[in-house]
């Protein structure tokens, strides 16, 4: 049985020598042995979901667009001003070059813009004069 194990805390945890992750792994119940998924099932910072029949694909590609988003998410702060265009946003270009291993697309750049970018100002936000 395949089971998608999660931590609680967004930071992850850790149980049994391995970090469970927020976005959670997705493993297989045979690899533990019984003494380890006892551990695992009784431990209130992880969360267990059994994952059905054709589910386990859904949850890896979850995970791995999870994955990608925080990569890019962590290479738009590290981006000096001029990888950035006149609308905000990051240069496709060098979130690729900084990124090489991740296939970068314009959806996966302004995904992960739209949960990093500063809010807008808006006259609102200015002083009366």
């Amino acid at each position: 049985m395949k089971i998608k194990i999660s931590a609680r805390d967004p930071r992850g945890f850790r149980r049994l020598g391995r970090r469970w992750p927020q976005d959670g792994v997705v493993v297989a119940q045979e690899d533990f042995s019984e003494t380890d998924w006892e551990i695992l099932m009784r431990e209130p910072h992880l969360i267990l979901t059994p994952i059905k029949a054709g589910e386990e694909e859904d949850a890896a590609e979850a995970a791995e667009l999870s994955a990608a988003l925080a990569a890019i998410k962590g290479a738009i702060a590290e981006l000096g001003a001029e990888a950035f265009q006149k609308d905000g946003k990051p240069k496709l270009d060098a979130l690729k070059a900084a990124l090489p291993e991740i296939i970068v697309t314009a959806a996966l750049r302004d995904q992960a813009w739209a949960e990093v970018a500063p809010p807008a100002s808006t006259s609102e936000d200015k002083p009366a004069s």
